[in-house]
């Protein structure tokens, strides 16, 4: 049987042991994980960048957030501009539960169009899973909330509401494009087990061996 194995494997969107089969003897004494130079990962966040701060802020209406920067992006590396436009992002299912935390992706697509992605909740911001960049966007900015007083529904609590504790960071792309494929449980002798810290699925190589002493 083979000593060395290179595998070729797509590492599903948040990933928590994922079984890949190594077909080696016994278990690989090296493993490596090396990311593909496919639209995945860095090459993908290279693609789809923000060359603007866009000054992300509350709209007129409450429950929306405007450009108040014109933006000059990226979308599969061909450049689009947006003008500053008020009440342009709408937050409609960006919701989250009082004492949590959550973060929403603001895009802008390649007709000029806002679109958002929306996190999972968690208890600390740092605990966030953000979303994949929605199709044929552009994150430019995003809104962080944690809502301490009552819950929080996109679309209808105001922004600015008590206790809503609304963050506005402008952004040059997708935070988390460069999030890790790492291994998770300890490789067997059959299986390595890989996890993926990103919300978005990623190719990667990967290089498994095992070693054989010899004595002269």
């Amino acid at each position: 049987m083979s000593q060395i194995a290179k595998l070729s494997v797509n590492v599903l969107a948040l990933a928590s042991d994922q079984v890949v089969v190594h077909g080696l003897e016994r278990t690989p004494d090296w493993i490596f994980i090396v990311e593909k130079n496919d639209l995945t990962g860095p090459k993908k966040a290279l693609l789809a960048q923000c060359f603007t701060a866009i000054g992300a802020a509350i709209g007129t209406t409450k429950t929306t957030a405007k450009v108040a920067v014109a933006a000059a992006y990226l979308v599969a590396g061909v450049h689009y501009a947006k003008g500053i436009t008020d009440n342009f992002f709408v937050l409609t299912g960006f919701d989250c539960t009082q004492d949590m935390y959550n973060i929403v992706l603001l895009c802008i697509d390649t007709a000029g169009a806002m679109q958002i992605g929306i996190g999972t909740e968690a208890a600390t911001l740092g605990g966030v899973v953000l979303p994949d960049t929605p199709a044929n966007s552009c994150v430019v900015a995003q809104i962080s909330v944690n809502p301490t007083a009552a819950n929080f529904t996109g679309g209808t609590t105001d922004l600015d509401a008590a206790n809503v504790n609304a963050v506005y960071s402008d952004l040059s792309g997708h935070p988390d494009l460069f999030g890790e494929v790492t291994l998770g449980s300890a490789a067997d002798a059959t299986n390595i087990y890989v996890d993926n810290s990103m919300a978005s699925a990623r190719l990667v190589e990967i290089i498994a061996a095992c070693l054989h002493s010899i004595i002269l």
